[in-house]
Formats: C-alpha cells, sequence, structure tokens
C-alpha cells in the first residue's frame, strides 16, 4: 500500500510579525524565508530539511507535488501559504488536512501545546517560544547581529531543529489519537475548502479609510485628554488622579475605570450632573476606537484585500466560524438613520483625517462615529458592488423547530415578526397597533429567553441593546416568552435530563431530531445535520445553585466538562439546559449557513465574506440585481435534512458594506 500522509511544519523568519499582519500577508512577504521544514510520511520518523545546507530533498519535493498524497498539519493554512509563496508550489486546499480544525471539531481550542496538555500527550518542548522568538524574528537593539542563525547560535540552533522535528511527531500523535473519535465528514471538510478559498480571495479594504481615521482619532484624543487637563485642573489624566477628582469634587466613588463598567453607569444615568461629563470624556479617551482600523491596514496586503479573516470551527463548541484579525464577528452597531449618501459623508469626513468634521453630520462622538463607520472600510472595488444577504431571525426559526414549537413556526409561515408578536402579547395589544419603541423593547426577550435567560441575565443582556429594563419589566418578559412557547420549556428540561442521564449511565438517548451518546472521553450531540457538537470528559456534579441563599440554599445535579472559558483557560466548565440548547441551536444555523455559502458557490457567486447568519460576494455592478436574487435562492434552498424548516432570507446591494 502506499503513502497517504505527510506531515509538516515549517519554521520561518521575516521581517513582519506573524500575530500582527497574519498568514497571508506574511508568507507573501520578500523578507519571509524557510529556515526549516520538519516532514515525515506516515509513520515514518521524522526528517528535517534545512535550505542552507542544500536542496530540497527529491522524495519530499515528490511527495508535496503528488495529489494522492494527502498534507497534515496543525494550522494547515500557514503550511500551504508558505508552500505557496516561499518554495513556489501551489498545493490546491483539497489535498490538506488540518489537524487544529479536526481539534476543534472535537471541541478543543488554542494552540497545539494548549491540546496537547488537555488530551494528555507528550507537550511540545517548553523552549520553543523563546527559541521562535530567537530565530524567526529580527534580533532586538543593541544586539551583535541583525539575526540570529546557525553559525552564530550553533547550540540553540540545534535545540531548534530538535524543536521542529518533535513538532511534526506530537502533531501526528494528535492526529492519531482523535481517530479514535468520530471524524468530520467528507463533506464537512468540503466546507473547509470552500473556507479556504474565500480566505484566499480576501475582502476589499478602503485603507485611505482606516488612515483617515488613524489620524483623526490621534487628533481627537489629543482634543479630549486636554480638555479632561483643563476641566480637573491637573496636569496629566490617568487612572488613580481621575478616581480620585472624581470622588472628592463629585461624591462618586467608582468601582473601576473599564469602559463596560462606566458605559453601564452613563447608560442607567446614575451619575450626577457634575461627574456624567468627565465620566463620558474618559470612556472615549480610554476607548479602542481605531483598534480595527488598525488591523485593516495591518491585515491588507499591496492589493488593499484583507485576506485570512476567517477562522472555521473558530468559535467554540458549536463548530461556527470565528473571527480573525479584524474580527467581522464583532463590528459595532453602524450609527443609527445610515442611508448611502450619509455613508459617503462620513467616509469623506474620516478620509480628511480632521475631527471637527463629525460633529456637523452626528451629535455623537468622534470616537462612537469611529467605532459605527468600520464596516465601511470594507468597500467594493471599482466596477463592482457587495450583495449582501442574511437569514430572516435563523436562530428563533431553528429554535422553534428543534423544540417543535408550531407557534414560532407559523409566525414566520405567516409572515409575521417575531418582535412585534412578542410585543402584542406582552403589552395586551393588537399586533398592528405595537409602535417602533415596544417592538425595540421586545428584541432582546425574543432573543434571549430562547436560550432559559433569568429576569437578572434579561437586564443585563437587554443594556447590550440600548434597553433599560426594570426588575417587574424584566419578570413579566421571562415569564411571557415562556407562556407564549411552552414547548421550548419542555426542550430545556429533556435536553438537560438527557444529557445528564447519558453523562452519568452511559446510556445513548434520543429525542427531538438528536441523539446523544457517550464513551470514555466523550458525550456526543448528534445533530440532524449529521454532525456532533463534543464535550470532553463529562461529569455531572453536585453544585450551588444559582437562585441559592444563605436563608435558603439550594443544590443541584449540573452537566460538567473540560474546555476553553473566556478568558482563554483550560476550565471545567458548568453548563445548564439553556446553554445547551444555544449550542445546538446556533452550530444548526452555521450549518444552515454553510449550506447557502456552499450553493453560492456553486453558482459561481465569488464569497468575500460571511458573518453569523449573513453572506456577501463581490460582483460586477451591472451584475448586482441578478446577483441578489441567486444568493437570496442560495439561502433559502434547504438542506435534506430540515425540508420541513420555514426559511426566508433578505439582502441589498451596497458599495460599502453596512447592515441594512
Amino acid at each position: 500500500m502506499g503513502v497517504s500522509r505527510l506531515h509538516l511544519d515549517y519554521e520561518t523568519k521575516s521581517d513582519l510579525n506573524l500575530k500582527v499582519v497574519g498568514a497571508y500577508k506574511y508568507a507573501a512577504h520578500p523578507s519571509t524565508r524557510i529556515l526549516m521544514l520538519g516532514w515525515a510520511f506516515d509513520d515514518e520518523p521524522e526528517s528535517l530539511w534545512e535550505p542552507h545546507l542544500g536542496p530540497i530533498p527529491p522524495r519530499l519535493l515528490a511527495g508535496i507535488k503528488d495529489s494522492s498524497i494527502n498534507k497534515h498539519a496543525f494550522n494547515a493554512a500557514f503550511e500551504r501559504l508558505i508552500t505557496r509563496h516561499c518554495l513556489g508550489i501551489e498545493v490546491p486546499p483539497e489535498e490538506w488536512r488540518c489537524t487544529m480544525v479536526e481539534a476543534f471539531y472535537l471541541g478543543f481550542a488554542g494552540r497545539l501545546d494548549k491540546v496537547l496538555k488537555a488530551v494528555g500527550l507528550v507537550p511540545k518542548d517548553a523552549r520553543g517560544g523563546r527559541l521562535i522568538s530567537m530565530f524567526c524574528t529580527p534580533a532586538g537593539k543593541n544586539h551583535k547581529a541583525d539575526w540570529y542563525d546557525w553559525e552564530n547560535r550553533p547550540l540553540e540552533w540545534h535545540d531548534f531543529c530538535d524543536y521542529c522535528r518533535q513538532d511534526v511527531r506530537v502533531e501526528r500523535q494528535l492526529w492519531h489519537w482523535m481517530q479514535q473519535f468520530p471524524v468530520m465528514h467528507d463533506w464537512d471538510y468540503r466546507q473547509w475548502f470552500t473556507d479556504q478559498r474565500i480566505n484566499d480571495r480576501g475582502v476589499p479594504m478602503d485603507t485611505a479609510m482606516a488612515r483617515g481615521a488613524i489620524d483623526m482619532w490621534h487628533l481627537e484624543k489629543e482634543r479630549v485628554t486636554a480638555q479632561m487637563q483643563e476641566d480637573m485642573g491637573i496636569p496629566k489624566v490617568t487612572r488613580g488622579p481621575f478616581l480620585e477628582w472624581i470622588e472628592h469634587q463629585t461624591g462618586v466613588v467608582l468601582e473601576s475605570t473599564q469602559k463596560e463598567y462606566l458605559a453601564s453607569l452613563l447608560h442607567k444615568k446614575v451619575l450626577p450632573p457634575e461627574a456624567k461629563p468627565l465620566v463620558e470624556l474618559w470612556v472615549q479617551k480610554e476607548g479602542k476606537a481605531t483598534s480595527k482600523y488598525n488591523a485593516v491596514i495591518n491585515g491588507s496586503g499591496d492589493d488593499d484585500r484583507a485576506r485570512g479573516m476567517f477562522q472555521y470551527k473558530g468559535a467554540a463548541r458549536t463548530d461556527r466560524v470565528g473571527g480573525r484579525l479584524i474580527q467581522l464577528q464583532n463590528l459595532k452597531r453602524p450609527i443609527y438613520g445610515e442611508t448611502s449618501q450619509t455613508i459617503a459623508n462620513v467616509v469623506a469626513a474620516i478620509k480628511t483625517g480632521d475631527p471637527a468634521f463629525i460633529p456637523m453630520l452626528y451629535k455623537d462622538s468622534v470616537s462612537s462615529v469611529l467605532g459605527g463607520s468600520i464596516r465601511h472600510a470594507l468597500c467594493a472595488g471599482d466596477g463592482k458592488m457587495f450583495v449582501v444577504s442574511d437569514l430572516t431571525s435563523i436562530e428563533s426559526v431553528v429554535l422553534g423547530w428543534i423544540a417543535q414549537c408550531p407557534a414560532i413556526d407559523a409566525t414566520f409561515r405567516e409572515g409575521r415578526d417575531s418582535y412585534r408578536m412578542f410585543a402584542s402579547i406582552y403589552y395586551g395589544i393588537p399586533y398592528d397597533a405595537v409602535t417602533k419603541e415596544q417592538r425595540g423593547f421586545s428584541k432582546p426577550p425574543v432573543l434571549g429567553c430562547g436560550f432559559m435567560l433569568g429576569w437578572k441575565g434579561l437586564i443585563a443582556y437587554a443594556e447590550g441593546y440600548g434597553v433599560d429594563m426594570t426588575d417587574t419589566q424584566a419578570k413579566a418578559a421571562v415569564d411571557t416568552f415562556r407562556g407564549m412557547y411552552p414547548e421550548i420549556v419542555k426542550f430545556w428540561r429533556w435536553i438537560g435530563d438527557a444529557v445528564k442521564h447519558t453523562t452519568s449511565t452511559g446510556s445513548p438517548i434520543s429525542g427531538y431530531r438528536l441523539a446523544i451518546e457517550r464513551d470514555d472521553h466523550m458525550l456526543r450531540i448528534w445533530l440532524p445535520s449529521g454532525r456532533a457538537l463534543s464535550y470532553y470528559l463529562p461529569e455531572v456534579r453536585r453544585m450551588e445553585a444559582p437562585w441559592s441563599t444563605v436563608e435558603k440554599p439550594a443544590m443541584i445535579d449540573n452537566f460538567t466538562y473540560m474546555g476553553m472559558n473566556d478568558k482563554n483557560q483550560w476550565v471545567r466548565i458548568s453548563a445548564h439546559a439553556g446553554g445547551t440548547t444555544e449550542n445546538i441551536v446556533q452550530s444548526l444555523a452555521g450549518d444552515i449557513l454553510w449550506h447557502g455559502i456552499q450553493n453560492a458557490t456553486e453558482a459561481k457567486l465569488p464569497v468575500v465574506l460571511h458573518v453569523h447568519d449573513e453572506i456577501a460576494a463581490e460582483v460586477d455592478t451591472l451584475q448586482a440585481p441578478a446577483a441578489l436574487a441567486t444568493l437570496r435562492e442560495c439561502m433559502i434552498s434547504k438542506p435534506k435534512w430540515c425540508e420541513d424548516m420555514w426559511l426566508g432570507a433578505d439582502g441589498f446591494i451596497t458599495k460599502r458594506y453596512t447592515k441594512d
């Protein structure tokens, strides 16, 4: 039997910082060079090619070029790009297999060393970070050499070679370890191939706008700082003097200077008049108004396209796509009431770099306008337009479908708005009598309560949408949602009991189009789309209930598993039924979106970005109306596993990316 796998790991050097500019710009830069390449066929011993010692070994070169051999690497996108730009060999995505993506599929996250530690395999050499810093980046100032290499650091270079060989060995060990579990389906890998081509295509960027935004914020921050110094009568505005001044002058004791905390106080309007202006200025001064504009500059190539912005399966526990570089998944909301003309006006103002133009257009602060305008830095090329389409209320649709809730299904099939439906029940008024404000109030309950959000959580969640709720209103909203959709409440009980039952007994259980099973390592929830959500080392643990008090202590059995928390720490995570429901719903919504992406790709639409429930393609201006109609049809075409689900999609045509 012939060779089927070639495991690869490059070590490279470059003038560019890989973490700052991303793999695409890094690999294509003229200064980027291969220092060494660790490699191994199948389960043969690891070998090492060092270019300074001679040409690439013929067998290795032949293996790279052999289309019948799959090339394996942890974060294979990087190896693919280095192979393209530094070896001059184009190996299509179909010939690559990514151990990192396969680890993400099983519920792991992070760098190779973190995954190895999580599964208990031999860890990477702890010296690796120091060796990479020594050989892969320019030497620091006052060093004897501009670069370190095999000549001026021979002992460390020997260690570096061992490290590269070890990377091949541990990546291969991890691949073997993962083969004991259900692996990614061929159709799942085909989606990754499409993901790679979308990343290759890149998103067109207006780098001139980004530079203008950076210049504008530099001037505005100077102005804000000078105003605070004048108002407070101090020479330097830092955290300590700011907190002391606020307390002494206004009597307000601030718990912290974190932007989220201060913004919450401003939103709740609890600050006295004498404190409010200074707190507003502090929030502006300490904000990161231009961080994403810097990412636009850093991540864009010579052709002003940013590549590598999407990480397949990069969102923990849902298999959805994660954001990289500019992080399109968490852009700020655009300024309310935008039109194509106001977008053109604000972009023109930002390009001047002069903050004085912003008050002429908006009452909002310069930092708010810059943050809300970042979408517009994504600009279709000459003679091109973006066609953008998004799935209608996809999470609500999927939740109603999986929970078998006829009321939600009927709402969408009858062409009604789910927020207005909620408002009509909550306020006790006819559907057509719901006001704009009442609909806005209803949005957080509809979006959050489906995942078992309680009234306290709803208050905090609503703040993110700019909605103020009293305790009484939040309690009524939770009760209203659960009363309208009792099938969802029933589903929570079932999924919560089911995962605990299978975790405790090992016995599989099925229901609601789901199948739950476990082995020694994993609990798996098989989805109707054919994928599984995996939870590593599941346990049921007795824990204090969230509603427990000193007067009335309460304990509950909780489903727990090992995973990465929101602080990038590998810890045991406690999950309630609402969280598991959210994982299932978001994962299925992601599958539906990918079905649309694959349909669009087959229809020859050049997809350049996709975010949550939305797809955008860059097309010729004259073809845009027809392309938009095609894209919409691609998105509402149903996968076979959910042919009874209602799907809808809306769309628009725009030169600069925005929200409809």
